[in-house]
């Protein structure tokens, strides 16, 4: 919609509107394709751990491969991952693996808190 003075508001003959470039006729120089999340998300892996799964909160397994996380780190979309998995993902992408949004870095922090509760949990359920 374009609002104008024109000389069709004055009573002389209407003006074009201003063109606007076409879709196809603007180059597309790289286009990232990520596999969508749900492609990576697996069954939970039962050897990965000895804590019974119904004891598990969502909050401690990876959102990717559903597997309990022993080195979660934080992305910038503030989601928690197994680094090894989230930097697997950032080789291929720059992308959130949840929402697919690009990402404005890579860089991941250590998320101690949320690695001192999955330890907590380990040492609770110790292997048999």
């Amino acid at each position: 919609c374009y609002l104008s003075l024109s000389n069709s508001n004055l009573g002389g003959p209407p003006e074009a509107p201003p063109a606007r470039p076409s879709p196809v006729s603007t180059p597309v120089e790289h286009v990232v394709v990520c596999p969508p999340p749900a492609v990576l998300i697996q069954e939970p892996n039962p050897t990965t751990h000895s804590v019974p799964s119904d004891s598990i909160p969502k909050d401690f397994l990876c959102p990717i491969t559903q597997d309990l996380m022993s080195d979660p780190v934080i992305a910038s979309d503030g989601n928690s991952y197994e680094r090894a998995v989230i930097e697997s993902w950032f080789s291929r992408c720059r992308r959130s693996p949840m929402t697919n949004e690009e990402l404005p870095d890579t860089r991941l922090i250590p998320n101690r808190t949320l690695k001192r509760m999955i330890d907590d949990l380990k040492a609770n359920h110790p292997t048999s």
